[in-house]
């Protein structure tokens, strides 16, 4: 279907096209529940690994000390935080444990199927070994990146118009060179929330917001992040639900953006 006749926004099915050189940079969910304490405890992480049946092998902790502002200046608090980094023996996949969220990300995407079996084994992990009382926040999180050497001279035929903002003027264009670009939107989706970042970067530049390191070509991100900010009972089944829900949309607003020049420069059919 080409980009044209796409809505940014629907719950029609939209066939996925297959990239052969994929512009994802890498690939997040992230659940939020009420505080459980003991996550700080070697044994309750302990429990969630072997609840997961040594499908995350790799185990380390990073600890975090918070930063309070005072009269007198920044002071570190007292009580360190401590977040549980696992991995999966081939480190295709990362969960990162803390005693208020757990978080799955990728940087070696498959397939939309492979995502949400994965969060759907994960949250049953933690279902069974820490039973959380509620989950809040649900968050889904597609990061692209496409690089060329000359992108600022292609990437108004690679990129709607209405997702490069004003750099897409055919005013601006004429007299001048798009150097650095930043767009951010949020839209509400029902009991939704889409935010999207739209950037285009110089060689070796990064924004810390998009966690995505300095290159030496100039790059265009685009940047999905949905999510929904309600609390509700603890349920893998329903949590993957809106997951699910997330990443369709996400990758038809992602569709919607790019033109069938992006595609095919993807190794894609249009």
């Amino acid at each position: 279907m080409p980009a044209d006749d796409l809505l940014p926004f629907s719950e029609a099915e939209l066939e996925e096209i297959p990239l052969e050189r994929t512009p994802l940079e890498r690939v997040y969910a992230q659940i939020r529940f009420p505080l459980l304490a003991r996550i700080a405890k070697m044994e309750a992480v302990a429990d969630f690994q072997s609840a997961l049946g040594g499908a995350f092998p790799h185990l380390e902790a990073e600890r975090e000390i918070g930063i309070a502002l005072t009269a007198e200046g920044a002071k570190p608090l007292t009580q360190e935080s401590v977040v549980w980094r696992l991995q999966d023996a081939e480190h295709r996949w990362r969960l990162s444990l803390a005693p208020t969220f757990l978080a799955l990300d990728t940087s070696d995407y498959d397939s939309r199927t492979e995502f949400i079996d994965q969060i759907g084994r994960v949250l049953g992990a933690l279902g069974s070994s820490l039973e959380p009382s509620g989950r809040g926040r649900i968050g889904v999180r597609y990061v692209n990146r496409l690089a060329l050497p000359a992108l600022h001279e292609q990437i108004h035929d690679l990129v709607r118009r209405e997702v490069l903002g004003v750099a897409s003027a055919e005013q601006v264009r004429e007299s001048g060179t798009l150097k650095l670009g930043l767009n951010e939107t949020l839209f509400q989706v029902d009991d939704d929330q889409l935010r999207v970042r739209a950037v285009t970067l110089p060689e070796r530049t990064s924004v810390a917001a998009l966690q995505l390191d300095p290159i030496d070509e100039m790059s265009w991100v685009l940047d999905l992040d949905m999510f929904r900010d309600d609390e509700d009972v603890f349920d893998p089944t329903g949590i993957g639900e809106h997951c699910l829900r997330f990443s369709k949309q996400i990758y038809r607003f992602f569709r919607w953006s790019v033109t069938d020049d992006f595609l095919e420069l993807c190794g894609g059919r249009s």
